[in-house]
């Protein structure tokens, strides 16, 4: 909420994070602790309710455009695999490892939607064009920026580990080295350890197979990509 209410004015409310938005009037707001403000609906009945101000979303002649703005960003997510995902993981830790994230950013909260802050940027890293993002249908500009799809997180990733493969592969080592490690040793973290043999499982499960992809794509030549 980018803006703050003010009694007098029309604001778009919701109860739960699927619920519709209504118009209310806000009325006054309370004194104490925890904040409250009281809200008029602008239905018939005109019933009051004291209400957290976070269910305010925001001003009632905005309300279309708010709503069409979470319709995008819900649409980022479809077919989403999952945090676990490897492939998707392995993109995820290439773009944290090697790109500048003023320029570029994964948005964990949106099924790993990238932000592309600087095209130039992106691409002469990876030696493309435009053209390279231009097939993905739920793409959308915000705020300067460009925003696509966690399928083309993967593209991003996988091409920078096909232009740049000598990189990955030394990423690639050190991770082997370390899982190969605490398989033996076990690992310590801040308020105990974790012991050697759920560290090999770990790896097994997570770390191999994100490894996989990563090694695959050191050789990857992307089918969609106008480079």
């Amino acid at each position: 909420m980018t803006e703050k209410p003010a009694p007098g004015e029309s604001w778009a409310y919701r109860a739960r994070g699927k619920d519709p938005l209504v118009e209310v009037k806000v009325m006054r707001f309370g004194t104490e602790k925890p904040p409250r403000v009281l809200i008029q609906f602008a239905d018939e009945r005109k019933k009051e309710e004291w209400v957290p101000p976070s269910r305010l979303k925001t001003p009632w002649n905005n309300a279309a455009a708010f709503s069409e703005r979470e319709q995008r960003w819900a649409r980022l997510e479809e077919g989403y695999r999952g945090p676990f995902d490897p492939e998707l993981n392995a993109a995820e830790q290439i773009i944290e490892l090697f790109m500048d994230k003023e320029m570029v950013e994964i948005e964990y909260n949106s099924g790993s939607a990238l932000r592309i802050k600087n095209f130039g940027y992106l691409m002469g890293l990876l030696r493309i064009s435009r053209g390279f993002f231009t097939h993905y249908a739920h793409a959308f500009a915000e705020g300067g920026d460009t925003i696509v799809p966690w399928p083309a997180t993967i593209a991003v990733g996988a091409r920078f580990a096909e232009v740049h493969p000598e990189d990955v592969l030394r990423y690639i080592a050190d991770e082997e080295a370390r899982a190969e490690n605490e398989s033996v040793h076990g690992m310590r973290v801040h308020r105990g350890f974790i012991s050697a043999e759920v560290c090999k499982r770990e790896d097994e499960e997570h770390g191999r197979p994100t490894r996989r992809f990563l090694r695959a794509w050191c050789r990857y030549e992307p089918q969609s990509a106008t480079v």
